[in-house]
């Protein structure tokens, strides 16, 4: 029952960092779109401004003004899209380290809980098989000697048979 109990702790615990993950995802990229429109207004305005401007030139000196500006301010606004972006991205991967750093930290505790409980289950059956066997478990007294460590687990453990021991037999 213990180790039903744990499943689902772990299947919760892992879905709601799942859940937690692509919520994170879905907000940033909200996020990016929303500055991506910002950035198309800015270009939209831009292009606004040069029409008008453009409209406005008498000469070409006049011109050449005009186009180096909005050369200049296209520029500015591509670096700054740029930087935007990879900052975004900074951000996105900052926090999605951070979360898989948590999501690990958890998921070792989580493995921890698993292989003690998968200890003490095993220890558990070995108990209950060698009590209804009705012969001592190693490790008990036996004539007077108590086994080792090494003589326990070589007694629990039932060798299989390999190549060489197949062919023999």
């Amino acid at each position: 029952m213990q180790a039903q109990t744990d499943f689902l702790d772990i299947y919760r615990s892992n879905t709601n960092a799942a859940a937690e993950t692509l919520k994170v995802a879905l907000r940033n990229m909200e996020r990016l779109n929303e500055q991506q429109l910002q950035w198309v207004r800015v270009a939209l305005e831009q292009n606004d401004r040069l029409t008008n401007r453009l409209a406005e030139v008498r000469s070409i000196d006049d011109l050449f003004l005009a186009q180096s500006q909005f050369a200049f301010s296209q520029v500015t606004q591509g670096i700054e899209v740029w930087w935007r972006l990879f900052r975004a991205m900074q951000d996105s991967q900052l926090a999605a380290m951070s979360r898989v750093q948590a999501q690990v930290g958890q998921a070792t505790q989580t493995a921890r809980r698993t292989h003690d409980l998968a200890i003490q289950t095993m220890q558990d059956a070995s108990s209950m098989a060698f009590s209804t066997a009705g012969t001592e478990q190693p490790g008990t007294e036996k004539r007077g000697t108590t086994w080792s460590g090494a003589e326990r687990r070589k007694a629990s453990v039932v060798p299989f048979p390999g190549p060489e021991r197949r062919k023999a037999a």
